[in-house]
């Protein structure tokens, strides 16, 4: 069955189809005027707007909703209750005492002319006395 002559003729594809090329394929050409032109830039514009005017239809009544993490729910809320401390203060605590010394009367006294001058020290008499002068002194 095979051939006398040889072997068959050897196609090769730019025979077959007359546009094929060899070699790697280059990239198409930069649309110049297109670049030159902003039709690219006028295009991003006109789908931006389109995209900014979906999104202020899509939120209800005009206000954007956030969505509160568990953290800043806690945040809120110690500021609230801590608001409403400063401004309904609680009553003021009474101040622990024993119970074998709340009906115990104290003894001493913030004032100074109460005390006896035996039980006032000498350092305690001079600054009574000079104190005195500069008062009369004063006058």
């Amino acid at each position: 069955v095979g051939n006398h002559y040889g072997s068959m003729p050897k196609v090769i594809p730019s025979d077959v189809i007359p546009s094929f090329a060899y070699g790697k394929k280059s990239r198409p050409s930069t649309p110049i005027g297109s670049v030159v032109g902003n039709h690219y830039g006028t295009e991003q514009e006109e789908m931006l707007s389109l995209h900014y005017k979906k999104h202020a239809e899509s939120m209800p009544n005009g206000k954007r909703v956030i969505k509160l993490t568990l953290a800043s729910k806690k945040q809120i809320e110690n500021a609230r209750s801590a608001r409403q401390l400063i401004d309904n203060p609680p009553p003021p605590k009474e101040p622990f005492i024993m119970a074998k010394f709340k009906n115990v009367k104290g003894r001493m006294s913030a004032r100074v002319g109460t005390f006896t001058s035996a039980k006032l020290g000498v350092c305690s008499k001079l600054v009574i006395v000079l104190a005195w002068l500069s008062h009369k002194g004063q006058a």
